[in-house]
């Protein structure tokens, strides 16, 4: 066997065995590919969810500061009912954009949202006696939005449940 044949073939095992090679690599960078996608999916998903689950909480104080400012305005409490008013203010505006939320359900808390201003100068009125009693239709609305933030956290909490 002369020299050259002998170099000839070690050429063409090392072609082969750099393709082989070159195989594997490629076979590896498309399970690092699929690994790497399949992390981002599980990482968007875990945020999804704590996503919810913040929205979830503040449906929640949402609900109870409603709650509070029915209870204060039978109760004639108009203080706490305007301090109640101020800070459910900043927290429907957030909550109303929500992703999670359905366009119907954005839309359903932005009319309370822009009924806010005239209901805490309703509240101040009545506070400085310029007139005697809050207008029916304001604790109308607000029980209203009571139920309704009732309804879409227990929407939320529902998708929050789902494995």
């Amino acid at each position: 066997m002369s020299l050259s044949l002998i170099a000839d073939l070690a050429s063409v095992v090392g072609l082969l065995i750099s393709l082989g090679g070159f195989g594997v690599t490629i076979r590896n960078v498309g399970k690092a590919r699929r690994a790497a996608e399949e992390a981002r999916r599980a990482a968007q998903e875990a945020v999804s969810r704590v996503g919810e689950r913040l929205l979830d909480d503040e449906l929640a104080v949402l609900i109870q500061f409603s709650t509070e400012i029915e209870v204060a305005c039978r109760g004639e409490e108009w203080s706490v009912a305007l301090l109640r008013s101020a800070d459910i203010r900043s927290r429907l505006a957030r909550v109303a954009n929500h992703r999670v939320l359905t366009k119907s359900e954005r839309d359903d808390l932005r009319l309370p949202l822009e009924g806010l201003p005239a209901f805490r100068q309703s509240l101040e009125r009545v506070r400085s006696s310029t007139i005697k009693r809050l207008p029916r239709s304001h604790l109308e609305i607000l029980h209203g939005l009571i139920i309704r933030l009732e309804q879409i956290r227990s929407r939320v909490q529902a998708g929050i449940l789902e494995l």
